[in-house]
């Protein structure tokens, strides 16, 4: 944080695993600079997030196949069929719950806006998550 409420951050978040869409997997993965916007509370407990900011997404596609044989058994592979990159603008609110004074529990909405995101008919991708944390200093 440069100031009490103020600072920035970066992020980088992908899916694990491929996911299937239309006969081949995909794999999806954002990155992004924000601004981070945290207005403390008259508790200590609870302190809502905010954070704007713009990066790209990097989305490529796989096709998966397998094959078996008496004498070498069965062997599958993963080939990338194509990539593409995209400019991105994002979002998120969060409330960060304080458990001790330190650690906390910080569920969140995310929202990526992607230019040309024509693979799946909406630019617009929402993402959710809860994450445990630790805060330093003040």
């Amino acid at each position: 944080m440069l100031k009490a409420a103020l600072g920035i951050g970066a992020e980088y978040s992908f899916r694990f695993s491929q996911g299937p869409y239309a006969g081949i997997n995909y794999r999806p993965s954002f990155y992004d600079v924000n601004a981070v916007f945290a207005p403390s509370l008259h508790t200590r407990r609870v302190r809502p997030e905010f954070q704007a900011g713009l990066g790209g997404m990097n989305l490529s596609f796989y096709y998966n196949q397998s094959s078996c044989s008496a004498f070498g058994g069965c062997q599958s592979s993963s080939t990338q069929v194509d990539s593409s990159r995209h400019f991105q603008l994002h979002g998120l609110a969060a409330v960060r719950f304080y458990v001790t004074p330190k650690v906390f529990i910080r569920p969140e909405v995310d929202v990526h806006w992607v230019n040309n995101l024509f693979q799946f008919g909406s630019n617009f991708v929402p993402q959710y998550g809860v994450s445990l944390g630790y805060s330093f200093g003040e």
